[in-house]
């Protein structure tokens, strides 16, 4: 998996939404987070993971994700992300 500032640092790609790991082995979770804040960026981020606590949940949402998806309901993701575009 690429590090969050991989997407974007030296890029010339465009991207309308963020699909990202919950929990992730390879960085925090919200270094992703933070890098859009940095960058002043609108792109929504949607975290899909296995058992999602409801406090992770409320964490992540008031730092700015856009939803979190649990694996046991991922035919909610083309929802969350027509919902995010």
């Amino acid at each position: 998996m690429m590090p969050p500032h991989s997407w974007f640092v030296g890029s010339s790609h465009a991207y309308d939404l963020v699909v990202a790991e919950y929990p992730s082995p390879d960085w925090r979770e919200t270094q992703a987070l933070e890098l859009l804040h940095r960058l002043k960026t609108q792109i929504p981020l949607i975290f899909v993971g296995g058992t999602l606590q409801r406090e992770t949940v409320a964490e992540l949402l008031t730092r700015g994700a856009y939803d979190c998806i649990e694996m046991d309901h991922i035919g909610h993701l083309p929802v969350a992300v027509h919902r995010a575009l």
